[in-house]
């Protein structure tokens, strides 16, 4: 993933106050963060617990949530594992929702796509990522 900031391009920003950059990491950590909240999803990382522990340490990021920009917006691309016997098509909608709403909310700026990428199933008792 390129490391990169982002000017905010909300309606409220002064350019004669300065500028706010919002780093690539920022929002990968949002998108997760939205990420997390959705049921049966387990984390890329392992264990849902330790993917919630890596939300908060960073690690998350690093599991491949790709933060792009094109033009104006933001375009974002999610690597999930679910867990078996979710519907995929609505849990990905799911997913999309939410963390379009969270990063538009938090940083001011459009999202273009929230493009999910299913990359294994999560059998049950099974403690470690299938794919």
């Amino acid at each position: 993933m390129r490391k990169e900031s982002r000017e905010n391009t909300g309606a409220n920003n002064e350019k004669e106050l300065g500028e706010t950059k919002i780093h690539n990491d920022v929002i990968a950590t949002i998108a997760g963060i939205a990420l997390a909240e959705v049921k049966g999803i387990s984390s890329p990382s392992g264990g849902f617990v330790e993917g919630i522990t890596g939300i908060i340490g960073r690690k998350y990021c690093e599991k491949g949530i790709k933060v792009e920009f094109a033009e104006d917006s933001i375009i974002l691309e999610i690597p999930v594992i679910v867990e078996y016997g979710v519907r995929i098509p609505e849990t990905a909608l799911e997913i999309q929702k939410k963390i379009k709403e969270r990063v538009e909310r938090l940083t001011g700026n459009n999202v273009k796509s929230v493009n999910i990428c299913v990359q294994g199933i999560k059998l049950p008792g099974d403690s470690k990522k299938e794919g």
